[in-house]
């Protein structure tokens, strides 16, 4: 409930600091903050597909088809809650639609690493991670299929390499 009311506050804040004037620009869902709350990590009915600008994204990447996106949820280090992933993934309306949901992750070092975790209906969990930003690792693309949606959300070690 705290992030919940931490993240309006932001919201209004970012909102405010645009300025008043016809000529600043509104605040974009994407300049807003995000959170990990059950709420807002159901599948929404969008068709907007973060592509990134680096043109190193492998194809499979820039040309997959859209799906209800969750809201992003973003961790300093270390592991995603795997219940933050289940209220998107494993809802009735992704097991029926598909899903996909942002988790951006830093290194030690603070590089942002995005993983973009998709349930595909009937076809498994697909999941990218785009590490081009961590200057200290492997600074490429991963792209894995799971058969089973539940269990690569626990863990990703049953996923293939795409």
């Amino acid at each position: 409930m705290r992030s919940g009311c931490l993240a309006l506050m932001a919201a209004v804040g970012l909102w405010a600091a645009s300025g008043c004037s016809d000529d600043a620009p509104a605040p974009t869902a994407s300049s807003a903050p995000t959170s990990t709350s059950p709420a807002a990590t159901t599948p929404e009915q969008s068709a907007t597909v973060e592509t990134p600008a680096s043109e190193g994204a492998p194809a499979a990447f820039r040309e997959r088809f859209a799906l209800p996106q969750c809201a992003p949820i973003t961790v300093d280090q270390g592991r995603v809650d795997p219940a933050a992933l289940q209220d998107c993934l494993l809802s009735s309306d992704a097991q029926r639609e598909g899903a996909e949901v942002l988790v951006t992750s830093n290194t030690v070092e603070g590089d942002p690493i995005k993983t973009y975790y998709r349930a595909l209906p009937g076809e498994g969990l697909e999941v990218f991670t785009d590490a081009t930003a961590d200057s200290f690792g492997s600074e490429g693309w991963r792209h894995v299929r799971c058969v089973d949606v539940a269990a690569a959300v626990e863990n990703l070690d049953s996923c293939q390499e795409a």
